[in-house]
């Protein structure tokens, strides 16, 4: 994969310090820094070849400017450049859904993020087989990375998958399709949930409940699952 990444942001302090977490995460990455869409063009028309864009959506002062969306649009018609992951950063949340659904961007980034935001973007590019998509009850597509999961609960015919970021909600598959998706440290404790075992935290046999850290979710802990869990946690 080529190791250049653009940055189209025309906040010079924000594009350097999301250009210093992007080379803090490895060295060798190339960034290239834009103002504008013109010279994000130029960058585009040289003989450059790029792993991802980051692309603020509201370049200047105005709230109703979207130039990173127009930016975004024509990379999607651009032969070189239409399947590079786009990766939206804004603090207009409420363009969000216009950038994933009409543009559809890589994922996004909510100002102020962290460089462990920017991490785990950059794990999913260039680590792809750690992650997958889902499309949300929101018709929003969310690319999931594996070690971000923390437990899956089936309901219906929902699926809540409780991550490091929050809780997404999908009909995409269910739990034993899903368990064929999962890499193996992933284990169905009850039927209707799976976890990663990767965070178990306590597994209590006599009580029936496992406990993943950081969360205060007791999970139920089905007899027949248990074997299965202690050994994916090995």
């Amino acid at each position: 994969m080529n190791n250049s990444i653009m940055i189209l942001e025309d906040d010079l302090i924000q594009a350097k310090a999301l250009g210093k977490q992007i080379l803090d995460y490895c060295g060798d990455l190339k960034v290239y820094m834009a103002a504008n869409i013109e010279s994000a063009m130029t960058y585009i028309n040289s003989s450059e070849q790029f792993s991802a864009f980051f692309l603020d959506i509201s370049i200047g002062s105005h709230t109703d400017n979207t130039d990173g969306l127009k930016f975004a649009g024509k990379m999607l018609h651009s032969i070189r450049h239409k399947n590079i992951p786009i990766i939206f950063v804004t603090g207009y949340p409420e363009h969000i859904f216009t950038a994933i659904n009409k543009y559809h961007c890589y994922a996004y980034l909510t100002k102020p993020y962290s460089k462990k935001d920017v991490f785990r973007q950059l794990d999913n590019i260039f680590q792809s087989d750690n992650s997958f998509t889902i499309r949300t009850l929101d018709r929003i597509q969310i690319k999931l990375n594996f070690n971000d999961i923390l437990y899956v609960q089936s309901y219906g015919r929902i699926l809540y998958y409780t991550t490091k970021m929050g809780e997404y909600r999908s009909r995409q598959y269910n739990l034993k399709t899903l368990c064929n998706v999962l890499p193996p440290n992933f284990a169905r404790c009850q039927k209707s949930y799976v976890i990663n075992t990767k965070y178990i935290q306590e597994i209590n046999h006599q009580e029936q409940f496992v406990k993943i850290r950081g969360l205060k979710d007791i999970i139920p802990l089905g007899r027949e699952y248990l074997n299965a869990v202690l050994d994916r946690g090995d």
